[in-house]
């Protein structure tokens, strides 16, 4: 009988154990899934943003196969330049080849010389100058051998093709750094897809993302206003060196996309002073600093490298087309744009083959939606979390932006915009996309089903571009 007792012990005993190492196994396979599905679906989702991305470029720039008359044919002719080791100057004219390239391609609303002519620049607007020489080389330096090379393998492509494929590339990896970066946020995956499926669908977006330009970067560059903040302000991590860094990238790309930027330095200053060692004040202050100090170097570097080659008595051809010289004191002209700064979507250019009507719904849709988020956002999070420092961004940038482009616009040749384009709010259409995940995210106020719906329909709206023609 004890002996029997004894057995039977035995066997509890190692049934117990083997159920033990089975819920053991069992679980260790769970961990093992759920790690593998915390790394397959984000890069399943940015696979499927990229996809998305490019496909609605493409359809946007098969529907407007001509050049636009956004300066498109001056940044072909910069990338051209840079690709064979020269820097476009003051006066100079674009190139033949570039000139061939632009009347083959031909551009809304403008009578160009006929394909192959081989006509002389005499005969182009503004008398064939590529008069966005002021503009930093870093985009330029960038894509312009890239498409040389792609031309020379792909030759029904060209360098015009390859140039917008490689925009349209640059602005899909942004959406997709949009979303990895509110990932890092702890916003949720489907809150943090939205957003970058709304940024998507935005039309200013989708205009850079099919022609040949910096602004094609816009979503990349915002996204490191997004990394500074979470660095210094959520991480703790105080480095002036990497924000002036990420700051110069930016600032070198274009200017005016270093926006973000600026504002994020303002909210670094603005909060990362009331609390916390002082040590780590005097940190985040010198981060901060490290930021408007990087846009100037750019700026003023360029500017004054350029003008080392600026003829005496040289005016740029484009003067007076958007600006207007100041007489004077310039801060009655910079007032009075100075509250146009949440119009943010309503700017963008598509080919008059496209509809018109179904972009105009959209923006009139989206267009108090980004600008109510850009008014309100900041007061939709509580006071002392960390998605605070994105609305204040926001709300800095929108109230900075349009008093910068000015300023901007005096420092290069005393001049002023009577009327503010609000395509030089782009870069923080990303930041209040952001914010709207976050908003959601913390509060609920706009539920996330409701997010997919409005970033679907946009979605939906700008592919209209390849199926409702005129």
């Amino acid at each position: 009988m004890v002996v029997r007792q004894a057995v039977n012990d035995l066997r509890i005993m190692v049934y117990a154990e083997n159920v033990e190492n089975v819920q053991a196994r069992s679980a260790a396979r769970r961990g093992r899934q759920r790690q593998y599905l915390d790394r397959a679906i984000p890069l399943l989702v940015g696979g499927v943003l990229f996809v998305l991305s490019m496909a609605l470029s493409s359809i946007a720039m098969s529907t407007q196969p001509k050049l636009t008359p956004i300066d498109e044919q001056t940044h072909i002719d910069y990338a051209w330049e840079v690709s064979h080791g020269r820097i476009p100057r003051a006066g100079e004219t674009m190139s033949q080849e570039v000139l061939d390239m632009w009347s083959c391609a031909g551009q809304d609303g403008t009578i160009l010389p006929a394909c192959s002519s081989r006509s002389p620049a005499s005969g182009y607007p503004a008398s064939g100058e590529n008069y966005n020489f002021w503009q930093p080389p870093l985009y330029f330096m960038v894509v312009g051998p890239v498409a040389r090379a792609v031309a020379a393998v792909d030759h029904s492509l060209g360098f015009v093709g390859a140039l917008r494929w490689l925009g349209a590339g640059i602005s899909a990896l942004g959406l997709v750094a949009l979303f990895h970066e509110l990932r890092k946020w702890k916003v949720p995956a489907g809150a943090a897809g939205a957003a970058s499926l709304l940024v998507m669908a935005l039309p200013p977006v989708v205009s850079a993302s099919s022609r040949v330009t910096p602004d094609s970067a816009v979503t990349l560059c915002s996204v490191a206003a997004l990394v500074v903040l979470r660095r210094v302000l959520v991480e703790h991590r105080t480095d002036m060196w990497s924000s002036g860094f990420l700051t110069v990238l930016v600032a070198g790309v274009k200017v005016l996309n270093a926006l973000p930027l600026l504002a994020a330095a303002v909210c670094v200053l603005a909060l990362g002073l009331r609390s916390g060692p002082r040590n780590h004040r005097v940190r985040r202050v010198l981060s901060a600093i490290s930021i408007p100090l990087s846009v100037a170097v750019v700026h003023f570097g360029w500017n004054w490298y350029q003008g080392r080659y600026i003829p005496v008595g040289y005016v740029n051809p484009v003067n007076g087309v958007n600006t207007q010289t100041v007489a004077g004191n310039p801060a009655a002209e910079w007032l009075s744009t100075i509250f146009s700064g949440s119009s943010m979507v309503s700017s963008y250019y598509f080919s008059d083959s496209v509809s018109a009507w179904t972009m105009s719904l959209w923006v009139s849709i989206i267009g108090p939606v980004i600008a109510g988020l850009a008014v309100l956002g900041w007061l939709m999070v509580d006071r002392t979390d960390k998605f605070m420092a994105v609305g204040i961004c926001l709300l800095v940038g929108i109230l900075v932006w349009p008093l910068a482009v000015q300023v901007q616009a005096w420092s290069t040749g005393h001049m002023y915009f009577p009327v503010m384009n609000a395509r030089y709010g782009a870069p923080f259409l990303p930041i209040a996309a952001a914010l709207g995940a976050m908003v959601a995210t913390r509060r609920g106020v706009v539920p996330l089903y409701q997010m997919l719906a409005i970033g679907g329909c946009g979605l939906a709206t700008m592919a209209l571009l390849g199926l409702e023609l005129s």
